[in-house]
Order: C-alpha cells, then sequence, then structure tokens
C-alpha cells in the first residue's frame, strides 16, 4: 500500500515507523500489548501524571 503517487512515496509501514521514532524521541514510551502498539504519554511514562 503506497501513501502517495509521487516519488516521495512511502508504504504505510514506512510511516508508522517515522511517527513511532518522533514520539518516542519526544518521550512517549511505545510498546505492544495484545499484538496493538501501546502508547504513554511522557507524564505517565516517568510519573507524573495519570492519563485515562
Amino acid at each position: 500500500m503506497e501513501t502517495a503517487d509521487d516519488e516521495d512515496a512511502r508504504s504505510a509501514s514506512e510511516v508508522s515507523q517515522l511517527a513511532r521514532d518522533v514520539a518516542q524521541g519526544d518521550g512517549w514510551v511505545v510498546s505492544f500489548g495484545f499484538r496493538q502498539p501501546v502508547m504513554a504519554c511522557p507524564g505517565c511514562s516517568d510519573g507524573r501524571e495519570i492519563c485515562a
């Protein structure tokens, strides 16, 4: 599956990996549970807050 019709096209997997890398760079914790990605914000991951 392609995300665009030009020479800069990327697969959905590539886009997903780029988004995951950016989120982790901003302090988000990405793990997997029940075969799905689970993300925790920077505040939750370091214990400052609990998001619901």
